[in-house]
């Protein structure tokens, strides 16, 4: 039996659910949230290979911009699934992961209420009484396969890039249930984080080409598709802009993962950008907050709804945030990934105040890009206004 160890320390409050979703499982970390972000991640990889080489153009809908075919769903899942061995459900061709894996605390937990914690918990909450763990609990992820394949190592890479860009749990795209990677064993050849994302990504494409014609994918010839139709890590551009970048902001926090959390709660971002806890900061001015996920709407004193609402129940935000501390293996600071993709719904309806009327916004590629670049404009922006200073290292493109 191969074995792989990580140890795991989480720096932000840890809100996982357990068999109701306000209880916390006394475990403290759950398997099927490890497995959750590695799953997503190593899509991710792989699509964005797909999508590199011309393989992934998805199909528009009616009601949304860009989605993948059925074709390339299935091709997908089978090279996650199969090649990278994290197991494939599809009806006869069903087969579970190569992978075992399975998490040890590594000393005493007690669930606590974690309601009034945070604005962000009070928030995802709505001050009703939720459980969780603080942050500075240890565990053990041990990862085991009981035989070698080609692509494992890439699996292996997946996950701990997983780890770093990406919290469990409840709040995790805005990073809560953030994990340092504390130690591997057996240890990796010394790498920076950077490598190690472009290693996974080369990995990843040259899979994709061994298996272009195994797994039915197949080019529409048409290899000037504007967006990808799901998050991927790719090395493309459009319109100047990068369709993943994957970014590290050391310093800016000294200790304090709130301040950089904060950006996305609205009336702590305008006190930073304008001393006040109501403004109209860029984001409402262009009418771009959708770009930081749907539905995205609140109820005002006179219960009149305010925001932007779709046709579509939820649409994930593109933003993740994690948060490490300098006893992560990869380095310390708030590590920003943000994603451009089709899958947006083409109509959404913004929603002022009483003075203003409703707006009907037609939502296409250029309306992504220019909603990603408010948002990135705005969170610099923010960043300044912290007076902490800071440095952008950037891991992708």
């Amino acid at each position: 039996m191969n074995k792989l160890v990580v140890e795991l320390k989480n720096t932000t409050p840890l809100l996982v659910g357990w068999y109701t979703p306000r209880r916390a499982d006394i475990r403290g970390l759950r398997t099927t949230e490890i497995k959750g972000i590695w799953r997503w991640w190593a899509r991710a990889f792989i699509g964005g290979a797909l999508y590199d080489e011309g393989l992934l153009n998805g199909v528009g809908t009616n009601d949304v911009l860009l989605r993948p075919s059925k074709k390339e769903v299935e091709c997908i899942a089978k090279l996650v699934g199969i090649e990278l061995g994290l197991g494939l459900a599809i009806a006869r061709e069903s087969q579970a992961s190569r992978f075992t894996i399975y998490v040890e605390p590594l000393d005493s937990i007690t669930p606590k209420d974690m309601r009034d914690r945070w604005r962000r918990i009070s928030l995802l909450t709505i001050k009703k009484s939720v459980e969780g763990f603080d942050a500075s609990h240890r565990f053990r992820l041990n990862v085991e396969w009981s035989r070698d394949f080609r692509y494992r190592l890439t699996a292996l890479k997946i996950l701990l890039i997983a780890l770093q860009f990406t919290g469990v749990g409840k709040g995790s795209r805005r990073g809560l249930g953030s994990l340092d990677v504390v130690s591997i064993s057996p240890s990796l050849e010394e790498r920076d984080l950077r490598s190690l994302v472009r290693e996974a990504y080369d990995e990843c494409s040259e899979l994709v080409r061994r298996h272009t014609k195994t797994y039915g994918a197949r080019s529409s010839g048409n290899k000037a598709v504007e967006l990808p139709p799901l998050p991927v890590v790719s090395k493309r551009t459009t319109s100047e802009v990068p369709v993943a970048e994957m970014k590290v902001f050391r310093d800016v926090h000294r200790g304090r993962f709130e301040d950089v959390h904060n950006f996305f709660v609205r009336t702590e971002r305008c006190r930073v950008l304008y001393y006040s806890p109501i403004c109209h900061d860029e984001l409402r001015k262009e009418k771009a907050a959708w770009f930081l996920g749907l539905p995205r709407f609140q109820k005002e004193r006179t219960q009149r709804e305010t925001g932007y609402k779709a046709e579509v129940e939820r649409r994930a935000s593109p933003i993740m945030l994690a948060f490490h501390t300098d006893k992560n293996k990869f380095g310390s600071g708030a590590f920003v990934t943000c994603f451009l993709s089709g899958d947006w719904p083409k109509k959404i309806e913004w929603h002022g105040d009483h003075t203003e009327k409703p707006e009907k916004l037609n939502i296409n590629a250029e309306a992504v890009v220019n909603a990603y670049k408010v948002f990135s404009n705005e969170f610099l922006r923010y960043l300044r206004g912290l007076n902490v200073g800071h440095q952008v290292d950037a891991i992708w493109p």
